[in-house]
């Protein structure tokens, strides 16, 4: 199923599969039902847009991090990267979608 058809839900669970539970990309195809190719340029898209959001939802959880601090990182990494509000919009998006459980 192409990109633009599936749902940002279920994309947002393979990449969670993928980053978080470290998952292979033959794995999350079967568990999630979606081809293995698919799987693979939806990850690879992500690392493309330089932003892992699993990683920084898991650094949010640790003391003493902000999201101030984790948009610094960011933008030495990307140097023009997003503005802090933009950072801060997408990540609260993200963490909305967070489901345990796959969008069937």
């Amino acid at each position: 199923m192409p990109a633009e058809r599936m749902s940002m839900k279920k994309i947002r669970y393979v990449l969670r599969l993928t980053f978080e539970l470290g998952m292979s990309r033959r794995q999350v195809a079967a568990a999630t039902g979606i081809g293995r190719t698919a799987v693979t340029d939806y990850v690879q898209r992500a690392g493309a847009s330089g932003l892992d959001w699993p990683h920084i939802h898991a650094e949010m959880k640790r003391r003493g991090v902000t999201m101030s601090l984790l948009w610094q990182e960011y933008r030495i990494e990307h140097g023009k990267g997003y503005p802090y509000s933009w950072f801060c919009e997408r990540y609260r998006a993200w963490k909305q979608g967070v489901s345990p459980v796959p969008d069937t």
